[in-house]
């Protein structure tokens, strides 16, 4: 059986192309592109990640309108991504 590789492992964000990286920064967003920079790539807080997460209660339901439109879904590539990371996909 093939170990585990420990949280946090960087594999699934290297190969994770930079566009997709980069979408899911975008601020449209506030709490995925915080999501993002700190469960994804490590970032540390600072004020432009506290400003921006004051931000997201000013946004309505993404999922559900992304999806209903079938359009590519930020919080699901951020999820997936997270479990891959996690899991060392």
């Amino acid at each position: 059986m093939t170990p585990v590789p420990a949280r946090g492992s960087s594999t699934v964000i290297e190969r994770t192309p930079e566009a997709t990286l980069s979408w899911l920064q975008e601020p449209d967003d506030p709490a995925v592109a915080v999501l993002t920079r700190r469960a994804l790539l490590d970032e540390p807080e600072s004020p432009d990640m506290q400003a921006l997460w004051a931000l997201r209660n000013a946004f309505g339901p993404i999922v559900a309108i992304l999806e209903a439109k079938g359009e590519p879904s930020k919080w699901l590539t951020l999820r997936a991504l997270t479990v891959l990371r996690h899991f060392g996909g």
